[in-house]
């Protein structure tokens, strides 16, 4: 398992920050996506739980979102980074992204629940809670910045959007300190 939340650790890491070389992103979304979906699905063919394959399907739309707003980007005539369209388009893809993690997160839960470790459980729960609760303040934030084309709502978007992904890699490392620790306890 510490394995496969490595991948998603940097799968996250990749939709997070972006390296671009002038008009080319090194690493794209899609990419990012690729990964998670990966280690959503590895996850799922050793546990088998429902709502790790309802994670794995929305990451895999979120690949397929994500690597069409690329090329729509790249092979456009015109700038639509700020394009409504495109701003569409990321509300579309955040909210996708919010079933990911939601379904992923939901399917550890139910791991440390059948394991009996109920307040472990429980700790995921509300950890997304309180994602779920940041992710659908930042979508309003956007779509507000959008209708009105307020920067300074862009900006805060932008923030909020960081909060969100850095407090997933933080969930994402820990269990990966908990299962290594497991391993190690199985192992002796």
């Amino acid at each position: 398992m510490a394995d496969y939340l490595n991948k998603l650790f940097w799968g996250v890491f990749f939709i997070t920050f972006h390296i671009n070389i002038g008009p080319l992103t090194i690493l794209p979304n899609f990419v990012g996506f690729m990964l998670i979906s990966s280690a959503i699905k590895d996850v799922y063919n050793q546990y088998g739980y429902e709502s790790f394959k309802k994670s794995c399907s929305f990451a895999r739309i979120a690949i397929i979102i994500s690597f069409l707003w690329e090329l729509a980007i790249a092979f456009s005539p015109v700038k639509l980074e700020d394009s409504l369209i495109i701003q569409i388009w990321t509300i579309a893809l955040m909210l996708i992204e919010v079933f990911v993690f939601y379904n992923f997160f939901q399917a550890i839960s139910e791991y440390f629940y059948l394991k009996e470790d109920i307040s472990m459980a429980e700790k995921y729960i509300v950890n997304t809670r309180i994602y779920i609760l940041i992710s659908i303040v930042s979508i309003i934030v956007l779509s507000f910045s959008t209708i009105f084309n307020f920067n300074l709502l862009s900006l805060i978007f932008y923030i909020l959007s960081m909060i969100i992904r850095i407090s997933i890699m933080i969930m994402i490392s820990g269990l990966k300190k908990i299962f290594i620790d497991k391993e190690k306890d199985v192992n002796n």
